[in-house]
């Protein structure tokens, strides 16, 4: 039986870990905090087939533009002298076209597909966690915005999903009261659903748990160790730990753990922000996206949360109210009841973001056993399981065809490579950052 390690203890992590333990693996999850200390705690739990277009697409150099310089806005870029941001933003520049965004949107679409036939068998199979099957209205303030989403809805009946429903203003208040006369119109896509994603993080500990999947938190990872082309233990601060084959899944962290070993991977940390109110201060009865605000707004069981905005200042978790009053700001024109809440839980957490907006999964470039699970930017939870499923038939040495868009080796073109080193040779490499953190968005 092998010994796998998973640094990570994010939804993803945690999946992988049950993926890995059902094929027969050893496995140890660890994490710098507890499990879903990070973006898994605080985001709006979507899994949405319907939002599968990366985050560079066409038309979006412009308005990125303006969006950039201001701090309110639905994306704000912190400009500081940092090469890596500005490389980052140069690829990420040139993936703004047709070309590349109908690729992306190809390459999450078919992994959505197996990522909500994975969630709907957890799900019947016992593992309990909060899941609702209810949809997702996208709610617009402009034509503008509703024809371009409408068109990239369209995409979606190529891969079997129902063609959505397309709702004027008065027949999207009729279906959410709550919507303020501001908004012109809606689509509806009956195949979204939603989750809790603190109740899914409990669920897959206890059930990890309950297979003797050891999950150790505190545990801050300070060095990988390398012989020739495969990695052997990493150092913590709770000691050394020994493994067979390691999967690297700890969010924007994974970047530095990864830079020990040689391999660059182009990661930005995307913070995101959310306020979870409960009891809710009115009824939705479905998770509403605010196309203009970039926001999304749930409902679970007792609470509404809105989650949103994207941030790109680096390293720092701290909450800017600056950022909270301008979705409040942005909320109240699609949803006129809505106010900020003396007891609400307000949030902030980092996403990794790729410069091409798909996610990096798979073996690491140079390593044998070195394994990655990150980039998934605002879809974490919704593509989790899929994920989970894809990597751990990688762990195993079988194909896993549907990840091929996604090999981490794409980025290897002009990218630090590992230094050759000889077969007996053990390295130590210190860490840039801490690490363990886990991931997540809208879902």
């Amino acid at each position: 039986m092998s010994r796998v390690v998973v640094i990570g203890a994010g939804v993803i992590g945690l999946w992988c870990a049950l993926e890995l333990r059902d094929r027969g693996a050893d496995v140890m999850v660890l994490d710098r905090d507890w499990p879903g200390a990070g973006c898994s705690s605080g985001n709006a739990g979507w899994i949405v087939p319907s939002l599968s277009g990366p985050l560079p697409g066409p038309g979006l150099r412009s308005r990125a533009l303006r969006w950039a310089i201001l701090p309110t806005s639905p994306l704000h870029v912190s400009l500081r002298a940092d090469g890596a941001l500005l490389r980052w933003m140069w690829q990420f520049w040139m993936r703004c076209n047709e070309r590349d965004y109908a690729r992306g949107f190809d390459a999450i679409a078919r992994l959505h597909a197996d990522s909500q036939s994975l969630y709907a068998a957890a799900h019947d199979g016992g593992l309990e966690f909060e899941l609702h099957r209810a949809g997702l209205l996208l709610l617009f303030l402009s034509r503008s915005e509703y024809h371009h989403a409408r068109d990239d809805l369209a995409r979606l009946t190529a891969y079997g999903y129902e063609r959505p429903d397309e709702l004027d203003g008065h027949a999207v208040r009729r279906v959410e009261p709550a919507v303020g006369p501001e908004v012109i119109g809606g689509i509806l896509a009956r195949s979204d659903w939603h989750v809790r994603p603190e109740s899914l993080v409990a669920a897959l500990v206890d059930r990890l748990a309950a297979g003797g999947v050891t999950i150790q938190g505190a545990a801050e990872v300070h060095a990988l160790e390398a012989a020739g082309p495969r990695a052997i233990a990493c150092r913590t601060s709770a000691g050394r730990v020994p493994f067979d084959q390691c999967v690297i899944a700890a969010g924007v962290w994974s970047a530095p753990l990864l830079r020990q070993v040689g391999y660059e991977l182009p990661l930005q940390a995307g913070k995101g922000y959310s306020m979870t109110l409960s009891p809710a201060p009115f009824r939705v009865a479905r998770p509403l996206y605010l196309a203009e605000a970039k926001v999304a707004c749930t409902p679970f069981r007792g609470a509404l949360r809105a989650a949103g905005t994207m941030d790109l200042s680096g390293f720092d978790a701290r909450l800017d109210r600056r950022r909270v009053r301008a979705m409040d700001r942005a909320i109240t024109r699609f949803l006129p009841a809505w106010r900020p809440h003396p007891g609400r839980r307000e949030w902030a957490g980092m996403r990794p973001v790729t410069p091409d907006g798909l996610p990096a999964i798979g073996r690491v470039p140079g390593f044998d056993n070195l394994f990655v699970a990150t980039g998934h930017a605002m879809l974490g939870v919704s593509l989790a399981p899929a994920t989970a499923r894809g990597l751990s038939r990688l762990v195993a040495g079988e194909q896993a065809p549907g990840l091929a868009p996604f090999d981490p080796a794409r980025f290897c073109r002009g990218a630090h490579r590992r230094r050759a080193h000889g077969p007996d040779r053990k390295r130590t490499h210190p860490a840039a950052h801490r690490s363990g953190q886990g991931t997540g968005g809208y879902g």
